[in-house]
């Protein structure tokens, strides 16, 4: 959960799901929040088709993926359609508290993947 004044909390819904944003997949380890991507294998790229507001639950809408290289997704950004940084999350499986949930993390080149939840829950 993370807690913001009202003003950012609604630029920061316009920045997640504005036409052209994207959420990437990564292999670890994940950097600090909107740092340059160094080592890190891109494994898969989603886009964000849509979202939805339920009184303080973001949730994305997302077109399918299929693996772009083999390895554990660990964590993902979303990037605005100009490639700036919207923000970072956590990958998990299904259940898990991570933002990005998936069946598995493990992606492989050419596999379908399919992120099962990815939301934010505002304080």
């Amino acid at each position: 959960m993370i807690a913001l004044a009202l003003p950012l909390r609604a630029a920061h819904l316009a920045a997640i799901g504005a036409a052209g944003s994207v959420l990437r997949l990564y292999t670890g380890p994940q950097p600090a929040a909107g740092a340059v991507i160094t080592g890190q294998v891109l494994l898969a790229q989603f886009a964000i088709i849509g979202w939805a507001v339920d009184d303080d639950t973001l949730s994305l809408s997302l077109g399918s993926a299929s693996g772009l290289a083999d390895g554990d997704a660990v964590w993902g950004r979303v990037s605005s359609s100009d490639g700036e940084f919207v923000l970072d999350g956590d990958v998990g499986t299904v259940g898990s508290t991570a933002l990005i949930q998936l069946r598995s993390i493990a992606v492989t080149t050419g596999t379908q993947i399919a992120v099962t939840a990815a939301t934010l829950t505002y304080a």
